[in-house]
C-alpha cells in the first residue's frame, strides 16, 4: 500500500515542473497526443474552488494520488466501460482498440467482461475470487465449425503468458489498478528519483471526461521495459479514468511505435448492488 512516509518523502522531492504556474488544462481532445494551453482565468468550465483543488494538487500531486487511492477503496461495485489497447503478441504489435462493458465487485474480488467490440475471439469471460479453482472462465465468440461458443476455465495468468493480455483479469477494477500502479511507486528507492507532476486537467478520452493528468516517470532502476506513465483520474470522483503506459522515458510519443498500453474507464455506476448470480459466465451471454 501507499505508505504515508513515503508520501511525506514524495511530496517534498518532486520536481520543480510541479510549480502551480505551470499547470495548463487539457484541449478537448479524444487523441493521445495531448495538447495543452495555459491556465488562466479565461477557463470557462472551472470555478473558483475547482481552480483553486487543481492549483493545490499541482503543488502537491502526490496528495492528489493519496486522495485518489482514498476514494478507490470506497468503492464496492461499479459497473462501467472499459476501452483496452495493447501491444500483444510475439511481435509485439499494437492491438486495435477493445470496447468492453464490464461489472465489478470488490469483496470476494469479481469482474465479469461483455465485449461490445465483435471482432474478438471472446464474447465474455467472468472471474471470481475463490470460485472455480480461482479460474477464469471464457467464453468463445465461435465454436467448433461455426457452431455456438463454448465456455472454457483457464489461470488468468495464462493470458499474460501467451501475450494476449498485459493484464490478468484479477488485476482489473477502481482499487486493484490504483494500488498496482501505487505499489510501484513505493519499489523505487530512493523515492526522490520517481518524478510526479500534475500535467493538468480537462476532457478526454472515448467519453470526453473531464479528469486531471499526472505523469509518472519511472527511473532506469524500475524492473517494467516501459518507465512512462500517464495516469488520468476523473476530476470530480477521483477514480481512474484512463492510463497510458509509454515505451519510452523522452517526451517523443507516437501510438504505433512507443504507445505500450492504452485503458479507459469511463460510465461508472457505483451505487449498484450485484450477487454471484451476476457473474456466472454460460453460452447464453451476449
Amino acid at each position: 500500500m501507499f505508505k504515508i512516509g513515503l508520501l511525506l518523502v514524495l511530496a517534498v522531492s518532486v520536481f520543480s515542473g510541479c510549480r502551480a504556474e505551470a499547470v495548463a488544462i487539457i484541449e478537448d481532445t479524444t487523441s493521445t497526443n495531448l495538447t495543452a494551453t495555459e491556465l488562466n482565468t479565461r477557463d470557462s468550465w472551472s470555478d473558483d474552488k475547482r481552480r483553486e483543488r487543481l492549483l493545490n494538487y499541482a503543488r502537491d500531486p502526490v496528495s492528489l494520488l493519496n486522495d485518489a487511492q482514498v476514494a478507490a477503496q470506497r468503492v464496492q461495485t461499479a459497473r462501467l466501460t472499459f476501452f483496452r489497447q495493447e501491444r500483444l503478441g510475439l511481435w509485439q504489435r499494437l492491438a486495435p482498440l477493445e470496447e468492453i462493458a464490464a461489472r465489478y465487485r470488490a469483496e470476494p474480488h469479481s469482474v465479469q467482461f461483455e465485449w461490445v467490440t465483435e471482432d474478438t475471439p471472446l464474447s465474455a469471460c467472468a472471474y471470481v475470487a475463490g470460485q472455480n479453482d480461482d479460474k477464469v472462465l471464457l467464453l468463445n465468440r465461435k465454436g467448433l465449425f461455426g457452431g455456438p461458443g463454448s465456455v472454457t476455465a483457464l489461470n488468468p495468468e495464462l493470458a499474460v503468458v501467451f501475450k494476449q493480455a498485459k493484464l490478468p483479469i484479477t488485476d482489473f477494477g477502481p482499487r486493484e489498478v490504483l494500488v498496482k500502479l501505487l505499489d510501484r511507486i513505493e519499489a523505487v528507492k530512493p523515492p526522490s528519483e520517481m518524478f510526479i507532476q500534475l500535467v493538468g486537467a480537462g476532457r478526454v478520452g472515448p467519453r470526453n471526461s473531464d479528469c486531471y493528468q499526472l505523469k509518472l516517470h519511472f527511473p532506469k532502476s524500475d524492473p517494467f521495459e516501459a518507465k512512462l506513465v500517464d495516469l488520468f483520474l476523473h476530476r470530480d470522483s477521483l477514480l481512474v479514468a484512463g492510463v497510458r503506459v509509454w515505451l519510452t522515458s523522452e517526451r517523443f510519443r507516437d501510438d504505433a511505435t512507443t504507445l505500450d498500453a492504452l485503458y479507459w474507464f469511463v460510465d461508472y455506476e457505483t451505487r449498484v448492488t450485484f450477487d454471484d448470480a451476476d457473474f456466472e459466465l454460460s453460452t447464453g451471454s451476449r
